[in-house]
């Protein structure tokens, strides 16, 4: 298990049986989103495929088109044809059931809220459609469950106010997901560093929902940077294939790319520590090996006293630091020393 950059404050958040949060390992959650396209078949494909690539959880979007847009919008088409039964959201969560990993589910309304909670959903993800809604908010925090809140395109003020919202109502286990969806998002968009403002201001669990183009050459990179900045939970958009050019392809990753992402994220996770000054035994021996030690600058016979002008400071076998000069000069050599010798206490009187 490796640590994230902390703040002031260790916290951690229990989704389903898997422990979220400083001290923990990377919590990586594959999103699905549209990228099934209305058709269930690819969903349970991509399920299938995604299922071996060694995420943490898979999360779903469960939304009732007419309650999330109104019919002039140009997307209102997109979302009715994608949107999904609840019969076939069963056969959805039956597959998913399969693999050892979370559910969890961006809820856009009560009446999806309350069916995936029938479901037995690990966890909702509040969209940032809802970080201004303080309804929305109130009644996805009342289920108890633990929360994924998006802040992309919020105000600090906004998120103060959602966050105060969802513990008002007695619940506590919120993680922040910071990002948005440009389809793809620029680079210069990302703001990776509010992640870490993020985390020291809330005090809570941070997360990085990472949207470049898929095609970057960063594109599995990128997210291990959110781990340096605090990130606890790593979210990427997941898709069978991109040349299609179906639903967020722009930002999706393959079956493949994300087994590389994962891979990649559980290699940096070694490198992060604790953030401790405490020394590795590779460290210790690093350090043995260039310090530098109190030496004989030249030939000191027996019962000669110490003065300054005989010592040298030089890498040599372990011996006393150039900082403990003080428990030497004065002293006599109780042995002869030779040159480049280390001169430590057991040799003076």
């Amino acid at each position: 298990m490796s640590p994230h950059l902390t703040g002031a404050t260790m916290k951690t958040v229990k989704i389903g049986n898997t422990i979220v949060g400083d001290d923990q390992p990377t919590f990586i959650i594959a999103e699905v989103a549209s990228a099934h396209q209305g058709n269930i078949e690819i969903f349970k494909e991509i399920i299938e495929k995604i299922g071996r690539a060694g995420a943490n959880a898979i999360k779903f979007q469960k939304f009732i088109t007419d309650e999330l847009i109104v019919p002039e919008r140009p997307r209102y088409q997109s979302f009715k044809k994608i949107e999904f039964t609840e019969e076939q959201w069963r056969e959805v969560f039956e597959k998913a059931r399969k693999f050892r990993w979370e559910i969890l589910s961006d809820v856009f309304d009560e009446k999806s809220c309350d069916f995936m909670d029938e479901l037995g959903v690990s966890a909702f993800k509040i969209h940032s459609t809802d970080l201004t809604n303080p309804y929305m908010l109130s009644y996805v925090a009342k289920k108890g469950k633990p929360i994924l809140l998006g802040t992309g395109g919020g105000t600090l003020e906004e998120i103060k106010k959602a966050v105060q919202m969802i513990k008002s109502n007695g619940n506590t286990d919120i993680v922040l997901i910071h990002g948005f969806q440009a389809y793809p998002t620029k680079l210069e968009d990302t703001n990776l560093r509010l992640i870490t403002k993020l985390k020291e201001t809330f005090g809570l669990i941070t997360g990085f929902h990472d949207h470049i183009d898929a095609e970057d050459e960063l594109a599995t990179v990128f997210p291990c940077l959110a781990l340096t900045l605090g990130a606890s939970v790593i979210e990427k958009h997941v898709i069978l294939e991109r040349e299609s050019k179906g639903l967020d392809y722009e930002s999706s990753l393959t079956p493949e790319e994300f087994k590389k992402m994962v891979k990649l994220i559980r290699r940096i996770e070694k490198s992060l520590g604790s953030g401790k000054f405490e020394l590795s035994n590779a460290e210790r021996k690093y350090k043995e090996e260039v310090k530098r030690n109190i030496v004989a600058r030249s030939n000191i016979p027996a019962g000669t006293k110490i003065e300054f002008e005989m010592l040298a400071f030089k890498r040599s076998e372990p011996g006393l630091s150039p900082s403990e000069t003080s428990k030497v000069i004065g002293k006599r050599a109780k042995v002869d020393i030779k040159k480049d010798e280390p001169i430590t206490e057991e040799k003076l009187v």
